[in-house]
């Protein structure tokens, strides 16, 4: 039955109505958290066609503790690709979570690094003869479009590196110029054994243990023995050294003062013999840093 309440109840229930409808765009939001209007997504850049990752190449051999020769042969690749100014290169830190041994689907690393190829690779020693395979991969495609292998004695690791970068950038570029064919064919160190130590220096500090750290800054110092002008070889003391203070690492019978002066000194060498060298700016860096000299470690890095 009909109230004389029934309409004024009905008018009130279409007015809420009306006037719940214009408030809901207020309550909104767009799709990244801002209040309206909103903004139309930016379309994302475009991948330069130059760009390239070099995924960390797969142990192969029959000996794990050959490892640390397929992460230094990885980083040192990448570390000549980036004087290469034509081409854009990926950190090792940008890398480190991507192995050769279990890629994901290549386009999905290409959307994920922005980059056009990736490289991959293996390493096999047998005897004292080393075997190095490296395709490159066109991410939007999956296709293979540049491959090669390289069979060497285990005292050529340096000569190695640069033919295997060389081949690299000239598979992307088409052509290298008189200044990138330098660029690449400049070596650290030419002492095969000052070279193995410090690629196993670097192994270790990646591990980032307290056993490793001693390792690692043994094998640097072993390197610098065997070579005192190797300028890398005192970068890395110096880093080794840095990472003895965090108690996280937990490294025994530590001097801070002592371990930062002797670090300091180390990166300073490093930089007297390559002033150009930047991972012994930011080594130098990281230690003035731990002096609390804050403008001078800014200055470095």
């Amino acid at each position: 039955m009909m109230t004389d309440n029934t309409p004024r109840f009905a008018t009130l229930g279409l007015l809420m109505l009306g006037i719940a409808t214009p408030l809901r765009p207020l309550f909104a939001q767009c799709p990244d958290g801002s209040p309206p209007p909103c903004s139309r997504a930016a379309p994302r850049p475009a991948i330069p066609p130059t760009s390239l990752a070099v995924l960390y190449f797969e142990n192969s051999s029959r000996d794990t503790a050959d490892a640390y020769l397929a992460d230094g042969l990885t980083e040192e690749i990448i570390s000549r690709l980036s004087e290469v100014g034509r081409l854009q290169v990926k950190s090792r830190y940008q890398v480190r979570r991507y192995r050769s041994d279990s890629m994901e689907n290549a386009a999905q690393i290409g959307r994920q690094l922005a980059v056009a190829r990736i490289v991959t690779g293996s390493v096999r020693r047998a005897g004292n003869r080393l075997r190095v395979t490296a395709e490159m991969v066109h991410t939007s495609t999956g296709d293979v479009v540049w491959s090669e292998r390289f069979d060497r004695a285990d005292t050529d690791v340096l000569s190695l590196q640069e033919e295997l970068a060389s081949a690299v950038a000239t598979a992307v570029t088409g052509r290298l110029l008189p200044a990138e064919r330098r660029a690449l064919a400049t070596v650290p160190t030419r002492n095969p054994a000052a070279y193995d130590a410090y690629l196993l220096g670097r192994f270790h500090w990646n591990n980032r243990t307290a056993p490793d750290l001693v390792q690692a800054a043994a094998h640097f110092e072993r390197a610098i023995r065997a070579d005192s002008s190797f300028a890398q070889a005192w970068s890395g003391l110096a880093d080794a050294y840095v990472l003895f203070l965090p108690a996280e690492y937990n490294v025994p019978g530590i001097d801070p003062d002592s371990i930062l002066s002797l670090a300091e000194q180390a990166a300073r060498r490093a930089l007297a013999l390559n002033p150009q060298l930047g991972e012994a700016y930011s080594s130098l860096g990281e230690v003035l840093e731990y002096r609390l000299r804050w403008t001078e470690a800014r200055a470095a890095f």
